[in-house]
């Protein structure tokens, strides 16, 4: 029984020095990240904070579902009307500040005087609302912002690199069959590791360094393989011999497989996991919420495939050039095909040889 006594005096006591902590700082920012109209503000309430230790709490309310809620208390203890609602909102002793506010000043005077003063404990429901942007995340997630954020991350330097990769098998396969099929299995491979991701079932490479080594790699490889192939064109001279070829290529026998390609594109893709955009972050941490994978989800798979737009579509752009060129062959006398084929394909890997050069000195010094 003594126990116990003492167990709930302890806990009580516990309850007690944590409310008391609570109550200790007047003033709570809370701001959104990718929240426009938060940019301005944020710099000003860290500095804040700085100023005056201990009596600014700062909350990000976007990412973190347990600050959310907190956000949604303080608007009702403060009787924030629904329509004013959204972010930046600062709350200070007994007023609120919602939105951008164009004068610091005011602010700074107000925290000075509650810092001053101490806390009133009184919510009057006093304040003033300027331009803001939605409280709630799930405001923020729109098919025109996830489209923007997914054109976007397809020209970060790791999606780019991945590019380059599959520009790489347009140089080693001439044959239009095998490289479509190559190009999605490839895909297959890059979509179904960033729907996994967005749900949560990879871990996350949390270390940026990886997708910045990878694309470093790439972007000197592609370099040196463009630059070979150049000089090549001009020299009319192969890089190399058939039968250095034919060791290569029977070196990395597997990854010119199908199942090898799916490989190259999910581990590739799994590196560039390590930087993505707050609203594909947004969207999956809202997707594990109850009551909304339904409206989440198919935001998630259209951000999957937008990602890879760009493969998408110079893949059709190889497919058609690819199918034209088949249907002149088809005019071509027999004993001319051969040669024909020949120069076609030396055309075709001189452009992409550019394209190699340019990107890989993009990745390279990005």
């Amino acid at each position: 029984m003594k126990h116990r006594i003492a167990l709930l005096l302890g806990l009580l006591l516990l309850s007690i020095t944590a409310v008391s902590a609570a109550e200790d700082s007047c003033v709570a920012y809370f701001y959104g990240e990718n929240c426009v109209q938060c940019q301005s503000l944020n710099g000003f309430m860290n500095l804040m904070q700085e100023r005056y230790p201990g009596q600014v709490e700062i909350h990000e309310a976007y990412l973190d579902e347990e600050n959310e809620k907190l956000l949604d208390e303080y608007f009702r203890r403060y009787l924030v009307p629904e329509n004013s609602r959204g972010l930046p909102a600062v709350f200070i002793d007994d007023a609120y500040f919602i939105g951008n506010q164009s004068e610091p000043a005011v602010l700074e005077e107000h925290i000075k005087k509650t810092v001053d003063e101490g806390c009133s404990s009184e919510y009057v429901g006093v304040g003033l609302v300027a331009e803001k942007d939605p409280s709630d995340v799930r405001d923020t997630i729109s098919v025109w912002r996830v489209s923007v954020a997914a054109v976007k991350d397809s020209f970060r330097p790791a999606m780019l690199a991945l590019f380059l990769v599959s520009l790489l098998l347009i140089m080693v396969t001439p044959q239009r069959n095998i490289y479509r099929k190559r190009l999605l299995y490839g895909l297959l491979g890059v979509f179904l590791v960033q729907v996994l991701y967005g749900f949560k079932m990879l871990p996350r490479i949390t270390s940026p360094d990886m997708a910045l080594i990878f694309s470093k790699s790439i972007g000197v490889i592609a370099i040196l393989i463009g630059i070979l192939h150049i000089r090549s064109f001009f020299n009319r001279k192969e890089v190399l011999s058939q039968e250095t070829r034919q060791k290569v290529l029977e070196k990395v026998k597997f990854f010119t497989t199908l199942p090898g390609i799916a490989v190259l594109g999910a581990v590739g893709s799994y590196l560039a996991l390590s930087i993505r955009s707050i609203t594909f972050i947004s969207l999956q941490n809202l997707t594990l919420r109850s009551g909304m994978m339904l409206t989440t989800i198919p935001l998630l798979l259209y951000y999957s495939i937008l990602l890879l737009w760009l493969f998408i579509v110079s893949g059709l752009v190889v497919y058609t050039i690819q199918e034209r060129l088949d249907d002149k062959l088809a005019e071509v006398q027999d004993d001319k095909k051969e040669r024909f084929m020949r120069h076609q394909h030396k055309v075709a890997s001189f452009i992409v040889s550019c394209v190699l050069l340019v990107v890989g000195i993009v990745l390279l010094f990005v």
